[in-house]
This record gives structure tokens, C-alpha cells and sequence, in this order.
């Protein structure tokens, strides 16, 4: 009866592993954002400031004759005001994803062809942020994007520390058993760990498809093995 429950069980956990759509955090921010001074909207680059490349200072409308790299995108911040109508322009490099500016964390502008204008005429903007898109984010992660199960994902379930401390010793001891039931479920993860590993290096040649074939064909195997060991014993 044990065997047969443990058969149960690591059907489920096996069939319920595959590559299924699921919903990504929006990834964090460039290192290197664009803060503007309120008195006279004059903008400076703060963090890796070897990211953003100045361009110049032109009147509104003229267009920098340098092309823009398909690793950078192009940052014009247009002031009405300022010396009768400006752009300042510079180039921030982004490693070619598609990039969306965050306007004093509230305000969300997407990059178009590489180029987003900014207006700072009214000074209410005093910081530009820049982050990966969700989409180019999830093509950028391609097979963990999707994925359900992730390295150790069991363990990380199973393992908390936050009662050590709490109601003595109850805490301590609650602490215990599940740092006994993470270790058990860790040795399942060794193996899905290796699976998902497996199915990620097939997916780099073979993409997604490629990937969930992979776990499929894994949890054939190891339904037959199981099979074949309890029907033996």
C-alpha cells in the first residue's frame, strides 16, 4: 500500500511539472536613471552613468544625425521653456530589449523604434526610471518565463525559520519538523531540479516545444520505473 501511494504521489508531482503560461513580475529597473532639475529642467544621469551617452542640446524638432543601435534606446526630454523650446537627447544602452520609461514611478511611457520623448515643460516630473517591457522580459527568460516548476521550488515551500523564536520551544520545534519535511521534499527537488535543467538545455536548441517534450518523455520514464519496481517487489 505504501508503494502504491508513493507511486500516487509522484505521478502528481511529475504531471503537474510541465511548461504552462504563467503571469511575470515586472522586472526591476536599469541601473542608471535620469533625474531633472526643477529650476532650470537641466537633466543629469545618475547610477552607471557610462549607460546614457549625451547627444547634444537642440532646438525642438531637429533630428541627431547619429543612427541609433539596436542595443540603446533614444531618451529626447523636451522643455518648451528652456532657451525657447529644446530637446536634450541621449542614448541609454539597454542590451536590445524593449524598454518602457517610469515617470517619477507613476507614469508609464513606452519606447516606440527605440525613441521615447519625454516632456519636463511643466516640472512635474523630476525623475525618469527605465525597465524591460513584461513582453521582452518574458522572451529574454524564454523557457523559465513560463515554466511551473523552478530549481528547489519545494524546499523554498517547505522551509521557514520564522517561528524559531516564537513561543518557546514550541516555536523551535515547529521550526524542526519542517526543516525535516524541506529536507525530504529537497531530495525530490534534486531530481526535478535535473529534469527542468535537462528540458532548459533542450529548449535553448529546441524552444518551448522542445522543453515540455522533454518533461513529458521524464515523466514517462519515471511512471514505467516506478511502475516496474512496484509490481516487482
Amino acid at each position: 500500500m505504501r508503494k502504491i501511494l508513493l507511486l500516487l504521489a509522484v505521478l502528481v508531482l511529475v504531471a503537474g511539472c510541465g511548461n504552462v503560461e504563467g503571469s511575470v513580475s515586472t522586472p526591476g529597473f536599469l541601473p542608471v536613471s535620469a533625474s531633472i532639475t526643477v529650476s532650470d529642467h537641466k537633466v543629469e544621469f545618475k547610477g552607471e552613468v557610462s549607460m546614457a551617452t549625451p547627444l547634444g542640446e537642440v532646438s525642438i524638432g531637429v533630428t541627431i544625425g547619429e543612427p541609433i543601435d539596436d542595443d540603446k534606446i533614444r531618451v529626447v526630454f523636451r522643455d518648451h521653456h528652456r532657451l525657447g523650446g529644446t530637446d536634450q537627447v541621449f542614448d541609454v544602452r539597454t542590451g536590445g530589449d524593449e524598454f518602457e520609461a517610469v515617470l517619477d514611478g507613476r507614469t508609464v511611457v513606452t519606447v516606440r523604434d527605440h525613441q521615447v520623448v519625454i516632456d519636463i515643460t511643466d516640472s512635474s516630473v523630476t525623475e525618469v526610471r527605465f525597465r524591460p517591457t513584461e513582453a521582452s522580459a518574458r522572451a529574454g527568460q524564454g523557457w523559465w518565463a513560463t515554466t511551473f516548476y523552478h530549481p528547489f521550488d519545494l524546499f523554498d515551500w517547505a522551509y521557514s525559520d520564522a517561528t524559531m523564536t516564537d513561543w518557546p520551544p514550541l516555536g523551535f520545534i515547529w521550526f524542526l519538523v519542517r526543516l525535516v519535511f524541506a529536507l525530504l521534499l529537497a531530495v525530490l527537488d534534486v531530481y526535478l531540479t535535473l529534469v527542468f535543467v535537462l528540458a532548459w538545455l533542450v529548449s535553448l536548441v529546441g524552444g518551448n516545444t522542445g522543453g515540455n517534450i522533454t518533461v513529458g518523455l521524464c515523466a514517462l520514464v519515471t511512471i514505467f520505473a516506478i511502475g516496474a519496481f512496484v509490481t516487482s517487489a
